[in-house]
């Protein structure tokens, strides 16, 4: 369908340059609307992003405040020396069965009354260092002999001084480990 137009030419001209102006003017006011719409977008992203920002940075000193406080500083000197621990019990886990014998020998022979106060055990040297307590003379009398009777042990060293008192007697001992009975 052909559309006539009966405007004069000038008229019919104007229509169509209004046409194309409210056109033109529709374009401009929806592409400057978007842009201040977008640029608000940004503007509110960019606030919100360094507000966060700022509260993150905050959360992070604080947390850096409390591992560096003196109660982490503690807790890492704890679990340190559990670690120190931890290694000494696969250390003497490994060995087991190297000083478990003489431990239970030591143990058989030691009389009923009387209480060990120190135990180093030297393994280079085989030098066994016992320190304690007995109620009697008479047990730590008792307790020189069986060392000297077994055959865990040899060379012990008996010093007068554990003979002083008649009760409660403090005594030490040095005496060595026999390797081939405890290697058997």
């Amino acid at each position: 369908m052909k559309i006539i137009n009966l405007l004069p030419k000038s008229v019919s001209r104007e229509l169509q340059l209004e046409l194309i102006a409210s056109q033109i003017l529709n374009f401009w006011t929806w592409l400057v609307l978007s842009m201040a719409v977008f640029f608000t977008l940004i503007l509110g992203s960019v606030f919100y992003l360094r507000t966060e920002i700022q509260r993150i940075d905050s959360v992070i000193f604080e947390q850096k405040e409390v591992l560096s406080s003196s109660n982490t500083k503690e807790l890492e000197s704890r679990v340190s020396a559990l670690n120190t621990q931890i290694k000494n019990i696969q250390n003497l886990q490994k060995q087991h069965y190297y000083w478990s014998e003489m431990l239970t020998e030591l143990a058989n022979i030691l009389p009923g009354d009387v209480r060990v106060d120190f135990l180093g055990v030297d393994r280079t040297t085989g030098l066994v260092e016992m320190a304690g307590y007995a109620r009697s003379r008479e047990s730590v009398l008792q307790f020189w002999s069986n060392v000297k009777k077994s055959e865990y042990f040899r060379d012990i060293n008996f010093p007068l001084k554990n003979l002083e008192r008649a009760t409660d007697a403090s005594f030490t001992f040095t005496f060595y480990v026999n390797p081939e009975e405890i290697k058997q």
